[in-house]
């Protein structure tokens, strides 16, 4: 048995339990293990306490620690052990046996997540903030992260190319080669721990496909849309209007590859919807002159492409987005902003909030805190409108309970 390798494991062990560790200082009071917590050496058997007591004696005169006998019992009984405090000499304590300080693995993951400023993704930004926070205080991260520092480092550098990418579209694999050298990897060891980020810091609903928030898929992106459009690629037609009853459905990799998309008719409205099932409602009693595009909870570099291409192709057309009305549909409303600065929300408004107050749900404190957050720094009107209704209600509404009869009367009545 290696004693000198076992001692020092403790005594390092109990040091990052503690303050020292924490503020990376040295204190008074001593950082100290007793026999009895060496419960593999039997301290009954000559050979082993003998052992034992050499590898203390060798410890000592490297200065990495000290200790003191019982009274009168010099040389047969220890009483107890302690640990030099001396930074430097903690460091040669993790040297000498081998042992990465996880202080020094945290602080590598603190440069690495320091030197990177997230720009494409908000939440990254607020994942980096909580990170440090936790950090500056505990010197570890606690619940922040996960208990594998070699799986911690390699998410955080998960999340800066993913921000570097900045929602462009990726299959998994391809990434996980290209940042990790190993298509496998990601999906083995990284993907379970990026889903718990993403519904940590996102609003995300039942079901989703959340590798999407970061523009990640394991299988083609599809774009759902309906309306009497033709799209021209360069080696053919697609025509909406034969799906008019149903809707449409494009494999994403072909976005790239549209000419144009023209109108058999007069393209006077474009609707894009958060969910699915209010979507295929809206398909049965849409009327000739709107297009509905099907957005889901995120959309990602594919379908921002189409959703681009389109208001590129109807530029005189009306813009609607209808979301649930909630912390999840503001951020999609931004995001389509972003892309169609003419978009206006439909049905997110304190009149129908109150119209379906028996279907709302109460925001948690924890949410509630987010919005008042954005509220601080939102200067869109249309985004502070939803904003200050969900933060004045204390409430939210998914959109499935409202008749889909009303958006189409709503953007009538504004016209």
């Amino acid at each position: 048995m290696d004693y000198q390798k076992l001692i020092l494991k403790k005594l390092l062990d109990k040091y990052e339990k503690s303050k020292v560790y924490s503020n990376q200082t040295t204190q008074s009071r001593r950082i100290l293990a007793k026999v009895a917590e060496f419960k593999k050496v039997d301290f009954e058997d000559f050979e082993q306490k003998s052992a034992f007591f050499e590898a203390l004696e060798a410890l000592k005169q490297l200065e990495l620690l000290d200790f003191n006998w019982m009274p009168f019992e010099a040389g047969n009984l220890l009483k107890e052990i302690w640990l030099n405090q001396e930074l430097t000499h903690i460091q040669r304590a993790y040297s000498y046996i081998g042992v990465k300080s996880t202080y020094g693995a945290f602080e590598e993951m603190v440069s690495l997540i320091t030197a990177y400023e997230f720009t494409a993704y908000e939440w990254m930004a607020q994942f980096k903030m909580e990170l440090l926070e936790k950090f500056n205080k505990t010197g570890k991260f606690g619940q922040v992260l996960f208990p594998d520092q070699g799986v911690n480092r390699r998410l955080i550098q998960c999340l800066i190319e993913l921000d570097k990418l900045a929602y462009k579209a990726v299959h998994e694999r391809v990434f996980s080669a290209k940042v990790f050298g190993d298509s496998k990897l990601f999906q083995n060891e990284i993907k379970s721990r990026l889903t718990v980020l993403i519904k940590r810091y996102n609003d995300v609903e039942e079901g989703e496909d959340l590798m999407s928030y970061v523009g990640l898929f394991s299988n083609p992106e599809l774009i759902y849309f309906c309306g009497p459009v033709k799209i021209e690629f360069q080696n053919g037609v697609l025509e909406g209007s034969v799906f008019q009853n149903e809707g449409a459905v494009l494999i994403g990799t072909y976005v790239s590859e549209i000419i144009q998309i023209t109108a058999e008719q007069n393209i006077n409205y474009v609707i894009s919807v958060e969910n699915r099932a209010t979507y295929e409602l809206m398909i049965k009693t849409r009327p000739q002159e709107v297009l509905l595009l099907y957005h889901g909870g995120f959309a990602g570099e594919i379908k921002r492409a189409f959703f681009e291409c389109i208001f590129s192709n109807f530029p005189d057309a009306a813009y609607y987005h209808w979301s649930d009305l909630d912390l999840g549909g503001v951020r999609i409303l931004k995001a389509l902003k972003q892309l169609i600065p003419v978009v206006k929300p439909l049905l997110m408004n304190e009149t129908v909030l109150n119209a379906y107050r028996d279907f709302t749900t109460p925001l948690a404190k924890n949410y509630h805190d987010k919005i008042k957050n954005l509220l601080q720094r939102e200067e869109d009107a249309d985004v502070l409108d939803i904003l200050m209704t969900l933060d004045r209600y204390a409430l939210r509404l998914e959109q499935e309970h409202i008749e889909v009869s009303e958006a189409y009367a709503r953007i009538f009545e504004e016209q």
